[in-house]
């Protein structure tokens, strides 16, 4: 059954949908509002995918950069040491809170050293 009323303001009359047709519609929009949450959902969850990806490219370069220059390291230690308050999160970088040698590059190879032979350590 349709219900109507009258609108003054614009002398028209409007019809109200029945009860079965709303609960069609409303049916219909939680069906698309569930949709939307599932496509919000699976967007947030690439995003943070991209953002841990970029954190970890970052942190490699830092780290890196950090190995080869003294003057870095202390920055990057200054700089963590400010930043990480958090003793759970400390333990886990407590390495690089620390002061280090810094790690020197390798020597070069050459053809003589590659065909020297390293004998083994005597055995007790």
């Amino acid at each position: 059954m349709v219900n109507t009323r009258f609108d003054y303001r614009t002398a028209t009359v409007i019809q109200r949908p029945s009860s079965a047709r709303r609960a069609a519609l409303e049916k219909r929009q939680e069906e698309i509002r569930k949709k939307l949450a599932d496509m919000d959902a699976r967007e947030r969850a690439v995003q943070r995918k991209l953002d841990t990806r970029r954190k970890i490219i970052v942190g490699a370069a830092v780290l890196g950069r950090a190995g080869l220059d003294p003057q870095f390291a202390a920055q990057l230690r200054q700089l963590l040491d400010e930043a990480v308050k958090e003793q759970v999160n400390r333990a886990v970088i407590q390495d690089l809170l620390e002061p280090t040698t810094p790690r020197s590059e390798p020597a070069m190879s050459t053809a003589s050293d590659s065909q020297t032979a390293v004998s083994p350590a005597p055995g007790p």
